[in-house]
């Protein structure tokens, strides 16, 4: 069976490393039914390799997060071992991101990165193969779309620190909502 879904390939979303614009606009027209609001901006979306997520993580986190911030979290975590001496959590999640994301959106830049090459598991490539599209990538972008729509809708809720620095209970429900609901309406 692998080796005949090996052969047979699927329509995919990107193209010449550019997400392919007709593929693009079929996503979002599902996602916006899906949630029942449309996109009010065009979406700023670019596709980037899987060897690019840790620099690019990197820049996201270091524009929107003072340093010595972060540091005092790491150190907190090293203090209380939930973190070991002398590895770098941005270093770690670059590592860890690089083989697991599809994709990410970044509300500061108000831009989708869709990862091409990121690892597609089998049922995901059988699933592809069996209705003749892209799942692997369509998954991610959909998602990330809602993500698109969350921040549209919510922009209070997005880009600063007002809830992390002082109530990061209150950061982390609100990533837990964003999340299931970004994977609730993403599936669907």
């Amino acid at each position: 069976v692998a080796a005949f879904l090996a052969g047979c390939a699927t329509p995919s979303l990107i193209e010449e490393d550019a997400l392919r614009q007709d593929s693009l606009d079929a996503v979002i027209a599902r996602v916006e039914r899906a949630v029942g609001v449309p996109l009010r901006a065009p979406l700023d979306t670019r596709v980037i390799g899987r060897d690019e997520i840790p620099r690019r993580l990197r820049e996201i986190v270091d524009a929107v997060q003072p340093f010595a911030l972060r540091a005092a979290y790491q150190d907190g975590l090293t203090a209380v071992g939930l973190w070991p001496e002398g590895v770098d959590v941005l270093d770690a999640l670059g590592g860890v991101s690089r083989d697991e994301l599809g994709g990410f959106y970044v509300p500061s830049e108000r831009r989708l990165y869709l990862v091409h090459g990121a690892p597609t598991p089998f049922g995901v490539a059988a699933a592809s193969w069996l209705v003749q599209r892209d799942l692997g990538l369509e998954v991610p972008l959909a998602h990330e779309i809602v993500h698109a729509l969350q921040h549209e809708m919510h922009p209070e809720l997005f880009g600063h620190d007002r809830f992390a620095v002082v109530q990061d209970d209150v950061e982390v429900g609100l990533q837990a909502a964003r999340e299931g609901h970004a994977t609730w309406y993403g599936l669907a």
